[in-house]
């Protein structure tokens, strides 16, 4: 719950596009699970997420940030389209990054907040 917040306070931030130099954008989603310690004050965890980002986009890094809703909607072919909430399984946000490799987006993602309070990011190299 913690990090929707921080990503919902971060989405209004982090929307600066990014010139072409600087790399190849990668996108980041964050994923909370059984693992996730979400036990400090959410003020606390903002202003976290928010330095995070704030360092990442003084390094032209940072390309966005968003929040992603609690209500999923599936579609299939030619089935009905399902909409509900959320599984624990699904991410909970996302970044999207800029780095010279996939390296360095790992190691960007490393240094992110999220990690150290047991949740987990997924990189995506953006085509």
């Amino acid at each position: 719950m913690a990090a929707l917040l921080v990503l919902a306070f971060l989405s209004g931030r982090a929307t600066r596009t990014l010139s072409a130099a600087g790399g190849t954008q990668y996108l980041l989603l964050l994923y909370e699970g059984a693992e996730y310690r979400g036990d400090r004050p959410t003020e606390e965890t903002v202003a976290e997420y928010g330095r995070w980002a704030d360092s990442l986009r003084s390094e032209n890094r940072l390309a966005g940030a968003h929040k992603l809703d609690d209500q999923r909607v599936t579609v299939l072919r030619e089935q009905p389209v399902e909409v509900g909430r959320t599984m624990p399984s699904d991410p909970t946000g996302m970044f999207v990054i800029r780095a010279d490799s996939p390296d360095a987006a790992a190691a960007i993602a490393r240094t992110s907040p999220h990690l150290r309070y047991g949740g987990r990011i997924v990189l995506w190299k953006l085509l």
